[in-house]
């Protein structure tokens, strides 16, 4: 390879972001990595890039003139200005998906009909632009029903609920702007999973299966978040993570090829794991936060490697494996978070035990030069382990070290699992 292909850009700024750095690094030492805007932990790892402005255009040339010979984009806001189309058309290949292929995440109701073309289970749903209209169809169903706004809301945009009053209410949070549409679909009952395929066309690679905690107070209680924190077996790609992407995400990439769209990059599904099988509540265009974050560390291969095959449409020179051991990230949040954003504070962090991993989000440097909390979710601290409780035992000790004014987490991540019978399932079907 030449060494302009060993230059690695890496755009974004979260926890995720930082994982994807670490990975990188860690799996292949001699890569040059460099990140944007990126944090304080991805900037001890990778070198910045400092564009004249904000801008794409900035960014692309910036890298053009660095040598940069693969991006790989974090955050869906990026994908959905078009950042690929723009690197792309600069020649720099990137590891995501174009604007017009992100709609798989960008909007919900493009995305439910590539559902219903390409046959992959999902609740039935209708679209308005209207909240009036919403309040008398909720009504008139008088069971519970999920709300969720058309296009981006950092994973704050979905309401279940069976008050009508309720639900008008919220869907005029995302009903301000022109053209504005919000989806009113059943609300489906069962275990929740995010599961990750990597893709280019109808080329589908199995990656691994995960468990978010999306609601911000233990117990599952509160307003949904970003992600409060995450689990993942010891043993993806498993047998389950096989099965359902061949179900789920497989006939997706094979659907949005034939229309002309194909996709390439992270396709995650979000599932509701129900009695009667899996149900995509949502589709996402890239890694999910906390979730790349618990199976990036446990990743037993080349991920440079591993995605310059997706990108190129190669088969993989060295099958995917992983470490097996169990990984639980907690996310450390801010005062106030998700409803307020909390005042700038100082940071104070002790000795991180073997086997643990600390991934920086909403942090910054001062004027001083010292670490500070930006507010929102600052940190993922994450533990490995031959058991899941080894492995939150681990995480949980890196977050008592991490020390800020309104420092918070959920003290329940990893307490359960989705249920063994889905896992004999898969296994059983091979």
């Amino acid at each position: 390879m030449s060494s302009s292909t060993e230059r690695v850009l890496v755009v974004g700024s979260g926890g995720r972001e930082h994982a994807i750095v670490d990975g990188l690094i860690r799996t292949h030492p001699t890569l040059e990595v460099f990140v944007y805007p990126g944090n304080p932990g991805m900037w001890q790892l990778a070198q910045r890039i400092r564009p004249e402005d904000n801008s794409i255009g900035a960014l692309v040339r910036a890298s053009v003139e660095k040598g940069i010979g693969l991006v790989v984009v974090g955050p869906e806001a990026y994908l959905d200005q078009g950042i690929v189309d723009a690197f792309t058309a600069a020649g720099i290949p990137c590891f995501g998906p174009t604007k017009a292929a992100a709609r798989l995440e960008t909007s919900k109701s493009w995305a439910k009909q590539v559902m219903r073309l390409a046959g992959v289970p999902t609740a039935e749903y209708r679209e308005f632009s209207d909240p009036g209209e919403i309040r008398s169809y909720i009504s008139s169903l008088g069971r519970r029903v999920a709300v969720k706004a058309d296009g981006l809301a950092a994973g704050k945009g979905v309401l279940v609920t069976d008050n009508p009053v309720e639900a008008a209410e919220f869907a005029e949070l995302y009903l301000s702007s022109p053209g504005s549409k919000v989806i009113v679909e059943e609300a489906l009952s069962g275990k929740e999973l995010s599961l990750f395929a990597l893709v280019n066309g109808d080329m589908v690679v199995p990656f691994s299966h995960a468990q978010d905690y999306k609601p911000a107070y233990d117990g599952d209680k509160g307003p949904n978040t970003g992600g409060m924190g995450a689990i993942c077996p010891a043993d993806s790609p498993s047998a389950l993570t096989e099965e359902l992407t061949e179900e789920i995400i497989t006939p997706i990439a094979r659907q949005m090829k034939t229309m002309g769209v194909p996709f390439c990059g992270v396709i995650f599904a979000g599932l509701m794991l129900t009695e009667d099988g899996p149900y995509v509540l949502e589709f996402n265009a890239r890694f999910g936060d906390p979730e790349a974050q618990v199976m990036i560390p446990r990743l037993d291969a080349d991920l440079y490697e591993l995605i310059q095959c997706i990108v190129s449409g190669q088969e993989l020179s060295t099958p995917l494996a992983f470490k097996r051991l169990f990984a639980c990230g907690v996310t450390i949040a801010s005062e106030g978070y998700p409803v307020s954003r909390a005042e700038p504070e100082p940071i104070t962090i002790g000795n991180l035990p073997e086997g643990t991993y600390l991934y920086h989000a909403g942090t910054s440097i001062d004027n001083n030069g010292k670490l500070i909390a930006t507010g929102g979710r600052v940190f993922t601290a994450v533990g490995l382990g031959h058991n899941l409780d080894d492995a939150r035992d681990k995480a949980y000790s890196l977050a008592s070290r991490v020390s800020f004014k309104g420092a918070w987490y959920r003290r329940d991540i990893g307490s359960n699992w989705i249920d063994l019978a889905w896992r004999r399932r898969a296994e059983s079907n091979r």
